[in-house]
C-alpha cells in the first residue's frame, strides 16, 4: 500500500485507497487485481494391493486399498482454492 495510487503519485499499477468502492468490489479489470483461476488437479488417486494367499490366518484372500483425494492442483491462483471461483 506504500506505493498506492494519490494525486502526487499517479504512476503506479497500486490502486488508490477507497473505503466505498465504486466496483462495488467486482468487476474490475485493473492490473494485479484479476488472477487467471485456471487449474488442473489430481483429484482421486487410489492404489490397491492383493495379499499373498494365507498370510493372515483363515484369510483366503484379502486386499488392502489406499485412497487420496485432492492430491495436487496446478494453478496460478494465489488464493487456497480456484473451485470457489465458480459461479461468479
Amino acid at each position: 500500500m506504500l506505493d498506492r495510487w494519490t494525486p502526487s503519485n499517479t504512476n503506479t499499477d497500486i490502486p488508490r485507497l477507497n473505503d466505498d468502492d465504486v466496483n462495488n468490489f467486482k468487476d474490475s479489470n485493473r492490473p494485479g487485481w484479476l488472477q487467471d483461476g485456471s487449474y488442473l488437479r489430481i483429484n482421486t488417486v487410489s492404489l490397491g494391493y492383493t495379499l499373498r494367499d494365507n498370510i493372515v490366518k483363515g484369510l483366503a484372500n484379502a486386499r488392502v486399498y489406499v485412497t487420496v483425494q485432492n492430491l495436487y492442483s496446478f494453478q496460478k491462483y494465489k488464493g487456497y482454492n480456484p473451485d470457489l471461483l465458480q459461479g461468479y
